[in-house]
């Protein structure tokens, strides 16, 4: 009687602990698929809003290129033009009493031709300052589940000490007065002379400066073009993972299920067993033998 009453509530726990498990392999598989679901569409989602920041991104890098190539060439210009000036006063200083109109007509009209584009120039530069800038702050951080957050940035600084507009005005402050000193200097050609040796040597070395300074900004193209190539190579790559993702998911769903599947099959046994000792056919069994 009393093996009866044990092989009853032996089969009793057997059988509620396979309902047990049962149950939670159902749960399991109805709250995992509805888990894998939800990840699968934020997962998707963030990557098309990754895809189409990087898009944005590539935009701007390209039409910050294209400014920064109108800025080279304007500066070019502009320490050409400079560096004509420079070489035109020496010219002049050995004829200076023949080319008294020259030097106090045309060379300040010159002049004041550069002083009149310095201010389209500095604010051309402080654009190229500001983008410059923008950049170098730029960075994406993609968060993703159960893992350490992504963060894309484009790994360089941009803090000159002395930014571009800046030096322009410190340029443009540099001629003021200038062409009005030319022309006040007509009837003094030994001031004249030494006057015109001190703005060649200050033409020459703003025309060096502004060739360096040209030359700093002719390096950052070829950054620049790297780092649109850089964010094209991610862009396509992240645009393949957002076409992987849903097979990726799908494979997932199907393992996952099929572990739960394999898992509420291992409790048939459990619940035959269990129902066979709750009802006593085991210990029947056994006593007939």
């Amino acid at each position: 009687m009393n093996a009866k009453r044990v092989s009853r509530l032996m089969g009793s726990i057997w059988i509620i602990t396979s309902l047990l498990w049962a149950t939670l392999s159902v749960l399991g598989l109805i709250y995992g698929l509805r888990w894998l679901e939800n990840t699968h569409s934020g997962l998707e989602e963030n990557l098309g809003l990754v895809v189409d920041s990087l898009g944005s991104v590539e935009g701007i890098i390209v039409e910050t290129s294209n400014v920064i190539t109108a800025t080279y060439q304007s500066l070019q210009t502009v320490s050409t033009s400079t560096g004509d000036a420079s070489d035109t006063v020496t010219d002049m200083r050995p004829l200076i009493w023949k080319t008294t109109q020259v030097v106090t007509g045309d060379v300040p009209t010159a002049l004041d031709g550069v002083q009149d584009s310095m201010p389209s120039l500095i604010e051309t530069a402080k654009t190229v300052d500001q983008t410059l800038t923008w950049i170098a702050d730029f960075k994406i951080v993609i968060p993703i589940p159960f893992a350490p957050d992504y963060v894309f940035d484009f790994g360089f600084s941009y803090a000159p000490e002395i930014p571009l507009d800046q030096a322009l005005e410190v340029m443009s402050g540099n001629l003021e007065g200038v062409p009005d000193d030319l022309r006040s200097m007509e009837s003094d050609l030994d001031t004249l002379d030494a006057n015109m040796s001190v703005i060649r040597d200050d033409l020459a070395q703003l025309s060096e400066n502004i060739t360096s300074l040209n030359e700093q900004i002719a390096a950052i193209n070829p950054r620049l073009d790297e780092f649109a190539q850089n964010i094209s190579a991610i862009e396509i790559s992240f645009s393949e993972m957002q076409e992987t993702l849903p097979n990726s998911f799908l494979t997932a769903k199907r393992i996952f299920s099929g572990i739960m599947g394999l898992l509420l099959l291992t409790q048939i046994p459990s619940l035959y067993w269990g129902w066979v000792m709750m009802n006593g056919n085991l210990l029947s069994e056994q006593e007939k033998s």
